[in-house]
Protein backbone atom coordinates (compact mmCIF):
# COMPACT_ATOMS: atom_id res chain seq x y z
CA UNK A 1 0.00 0.00 0.00
CA UNK A 2 3.03 2.53 1.12
CA UNK A 3 4.64 2.21 -2.31
CA UNK A 4 1.59 2.34 -4.27
CA UNK A 5 0.36 5.62 -2.15
CA UNK A 6 3.84 7.63 -1.97
CA UNK A 7 5.65 6.11 -4.93
CA UNK A 8 6.80 5.73 -7.40
CA UNK A 9 9.69 4.08 -5.91
CA UNK A 10 12.28 1.89 -6.99
CA UNK A 11 11.36 -0.74 -4.13
CA UNK A 12 8.56 -1.14 -6.51
CA UNK A 13 8.76 -2.90 -9.82
CA UNK A 14 6.09 -1.37 -11.53
CA UNK A 15 4.15 -3.04 -14.37
CA UNK A 16 6.15 -2.43 -17.48
CA UNK A 17 9.03 -3.41 -15.96
CA UNK A 18 10.20 -7.78 -17.24
CA UNK A 19 10.08 -8.89 -13.24
CA UNK A 20 6.74 -7.32 -12.39
CA UNK A 21 4.83 -10.78 -12.42
CA UNK A 22 7.63 -12.22 -9.80
CA UNK A 23 7.35 -9.15 -7.82
CA UNK A 24 3.73 -9.51 -7.82
CA UNK A 25 4.31 -13.34 -6.91
CA UNK A 26 6.36 -13.07 -4.57
CA UNK A 27 4.80 -10.10 -2.01
CA UNK A 28 1.63 -12.71 -2.43
CA UNK A 29 3.82 -15.82 -1.51
CA UNK A 30 5.19 -13.98 1.89
CA UNK A 31 2.08 -12.11 2.52
CA UNK A 32 0.34 -15.49 2.30
CA UNK A 33 2.57 -18.74 2.06
CA UNK A 34 4.83 -18.02 4.71
CA UNK A 35 2.82 -15.53 7.42
CA UNK A 36 -0.79 -17.80 7.35
CA UNK A 37 1.11 -20.37 8.81
CA UNK A 38 3.67 -18.33 11.22
CA UNK A 39 -0.04 -16.24 12.55
CA UNK A 40 -1.84 -19.92 13.47
CA UNK A 41 1.68 -20.83 14.92
CA UNK A 42 1.65 -17.38 17.13
CA UNK A 43 -2.19 -18.48 18.20
CA UNK A 44 -1.94 -21.55 19.00
CA UNK A 45 1.23 -21.60 21.03
CA UNK A 46 0.82 -17.81 22.75
CA UNK A 47 -2.68 -17.06 22.55
CA UNK A 48 -4.53 -20.63 23.60
CA UNK A 49 -1.26 -22.66 25.28
CA UNK A 50 -3.55 -24.56 27.20
CA UNK A 51 -6.09 -26.03 25.24
CA UNK A 52 -3.97 -29.30 24.54
CA UNK A 53 -2.86 -27.44 20.49
CA UNK A 54 0.62 -28.92 20.88
CA UNK A 55 -0.01 -30.95 17.66
CA UNK A 56 -1.32 -27.99 16.04
CA UNK A 57 1.39 -25.79 16.80
CA UNK A 58 4.17 -28.29 15.18
CA UNK A 59 2.05 -28.84 12.26
CA UNK A 60 1.71 -24.98 11.29
CA UNK A 61 5.47 -24.62 12.10
CA UNK A 62 6.19 -27.69 9.92
CA UNK A 63 4.42 -26.08 7.24
CA UNK A 64 6.03 -22.80 7.42
CA UNK A 65 9.40 -24.44 7.14
CA UNK A 66 8.14 -26.53 3.86
CA UNK A 67 6.52 -23.09 2.02
CA UNK A 68 10.33 -22.11 1.93
CA UNK A 69 10.94 -24.78 -0.78
CA UNK A 70 10.03 -21.95 -3.62
CA UNK A 71 12.10 -19.91 -1.65
CA UNK A 72 14.77 -22.10 -1.17
CA UNK A 73 14.90 -23.07 -5.22
CA UNK A 74 14.69 -19.34 -6.38
CA UNK A 75 17.86 -18.29 -4.33
CA UNK A 76 20.20 -21.50 -5.58
CA UNK A 77 21.47 -19.13 -8.58
CA UNK A 78 23.38 -17.51 -5.71
CA UNK A 79 21.04 -13.96 -6.55
CA UNK A 80 20.93 -10.90 -4.00
CA UNK A 81 17.29 -9.86 -4.69
CA UNK A 82 14.26 -11.55 -5.55
CA UNK A 83 13.50 -9.74 -8.29
CA UNK A 84 14.30 -6.65 -11.13
CA UNK A 85 18.14 -6.98 -9.56
CA UNK A 86 17.32 -4.82 -6.92
CA UNK A 87 16.15 -4.45 -3.04
CA UNK A 88 12.34 -4.43 -3.38
CA UNK A 89 9.15 -4.69 -1.60
CA UNK A 90 8.87 -7.94 -2.22
CA UNK A 91 12.50 -8.67 -0.63
CA UNK A 92 11.11 -6.77 2.72
CA UNK A 93 7.99 -9.24 2.67
CA UNK A 94 10.00 -11.78 2.76
CA UNK A 95 12.97 -11.55 4.95
CA UNK A 96 10.22 -9.96 7.66
CA UNK A 97 8.40 -13.78 7.38
CA UNK A 98 12.57 -15.29 7.52
CA UNK A 99 12.47 -12.86 10.72
CA UNK A 100 9.65 -13.54 12.43
CA UNK A 101 10.63 -17.34 11.61
CA UNK A 102 13.83 -16.95 13.68
CA UNK A 103 12.34 -14.86 16.52
CA UNK A 104 9.96 -17.33 17.04
CA UNK A 105 12.75 -20.65 16.48
CA UNK A 106 11.08 -21.94 14.15
CA UNK A 107 14.39 -21.85 12.36
CA UNK A 108 16.31 -23.81 14.91
CA UNK A 109 13.72 -26.55 16.29
CA UNK A 110 11.58 -27.27 12.71
CA UNK A 111 14.00 -25.83 10.18
CA UNK A 112 17.04 -25.76 9.39
CA UNK A 113 16.67 -22.80 6.78
CA UNK A 114 18.47 -24.12 3.80
CA UNK A 115 22.36 -22.33 3.57
CA UNK A 116 20.98 -20.18 0.49
CA UNK A 117 18.11 -18.55 2.23
CA UNK A 118 19.78 -18.27 6.09
CA UNK A 119 22.28 -16.04 4.17
CA UNK A 120 19.51 -14.36 2.27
Amino acid sequence: YLVERFGPSPLQVQPYEDDFGAYSDWVKYAEVALTVPQREFVRFASQEPNKGLGEAVAAYAKWFVARLRLLDQALEDGREFLCAGRFTIADICVTYALLLGTRLGLDKKYGPYAPQTAAY
